[in-house]
């Protein structure tokens, strides 16, 4: 797209209006999770900021032969530019969780603020890759019948356009209705992000774009399943019942105490 004298990709364009949703979601709904804005602010940028890192150092994890050779293009943002969605989501979940520890907020308070961000932000990387052909999916000429809806006919990064399980599409799909679902159910957040990267990690089994493999699956199915693992034992260590049992063995231990 061209604006004036600049010529915007309409990948970047998508990313960025994603980003200013998810951003805007975070200033409106910040006091009603009772997290002051200043305060979010300042954690918006950690969590940013981890969620770049990791999501960069996934990149290069996914792509380990070129960057073996140029190891100055792992900074190189504008020539050889990449991000790895999973390694973001990952690395941003672990800052909010430690961010919430160090402010002493409710994990479950942040999580429910931060989620519907998280994965308007993924929905619209997704959406992008849809068009730009990254992250594609395995070719499908002869699919089994299960999963012929899955199909559909979409490039790889070589604008190689052929019948292909449409990974992008249906990931970007699953990431916005479960955005729908942690903005509206704000206790199922948690759940919610749990859900995404159980989904992830299935529809990397169809992949076709080339990654390292642990054992017999992609690296990232196992970043994946790690995510979701982490996630559940968060939240169940976190659950209501076991905070209000724990707040009232330490009172009964103060007065013992006394």
């Amino acid at each position: 797209m061209r604006i004036g004298p600049w010529w915007i990709p309409l990948f970047t364009i998508r990313i960025a209006t994603a980003v200013a949703l998810a951003l805007a979601w975070i200033a409106w709904r910040a006091p009603a999770h009772h997290l002051p804005r200043r305060r979010v602010l300042y954690g918006v940028w950690l969590i940013a900021g981890g969620a770049l890192l990791a999501g960069r150092l996934g990149y290069v994890a996914q792509h380990p032969a070129y960057f073996a050779q140029r190891g100055a293009d792992m900074g190189a943002l504008r020539r050889v530019g990449g991000m790895h969605g999973s390694s973001a989501l990952a690395g941003g979940a672990l800052v909010a969780s430690l961010w919430a520890w160090r402010m002493r907020y409710r994990w479950r308070d942040v999580i429910a603020l931060f989620a519907p961000a998280a994965l308007c932000v993924a929905a619209g990387g997704w959406w992008s890759c849809w068009d730009w052909g990254c992250a594609w999916g395995r070719a499908a000429h002869n699919a089994p019948p299960l999963l012929r809806w899955m199909v559909r006919d979409a490039p790889n990064l070589y604008h190689e356009n052929v019948p292909r399980y449409a990974v992008q599409l249906w990931s970007g799909l699953w990431a916005a209705a479960l955005m729908i679902v942690s903005a509206r159910f704000a206790t199922r957040a948690p759940l919610a992000l749990i859900g995404y990267a159980l989904g992830i990690a299935g529809l990397t089994l169809l992949r076709g774009d080339p990654a390292p493999t642990l054992g017999p699956l992609r690296w990232d199915v196992w970043l994946n399943l790690s995510v979701a693992a982490g996630l559940g034992g968060i939240t169940w260590w976190t659950r209501p019942g076991r905070a209000q049992s724990m707040t009232e063995e330490r009172g009964t231990d103060d007065c013992i105490d006394l």
